[in-house]
């Protein structure tokens, strides 16, 4: 258990080369996420039912959302 907080806060840590990566993969991401939103409001179709399966948007969002609870995740765990 020990070993598994110890990488976890390797890996999310900005002082190595692995946590500088992910910091900015984070940032990234978050920007891209935003720039989603933008997108997906100043769309016509902002108040009409989607299949999900048709919106490109919405599954790259999710994509997206499904880092940043990994990330999270790693984060909590992590701490002390």
């Amino acid at each position: 258990m020990t070993e598994a907080k110890d990488w976890a806060g390797e890996l999310i840590s900005g002082q190595t080369t692995t946590g500088r990566i992910l910091v900015v993969l984070v940032f990234i991401l978050s920007i891209a996420s935003l720039i989603i939103y933008f997108i997906d409001a100043s769309s016509e179709e902002v108040e009409k039912c989607q299949k999900w399966s048709d919106n490109v948007t919405q599954q790259i969002d999710l994509a997206f959302n499904i880092f940043f609870m990994v990330y999270f995740f790693i984060r909590f765990y992590s701490s002390k």
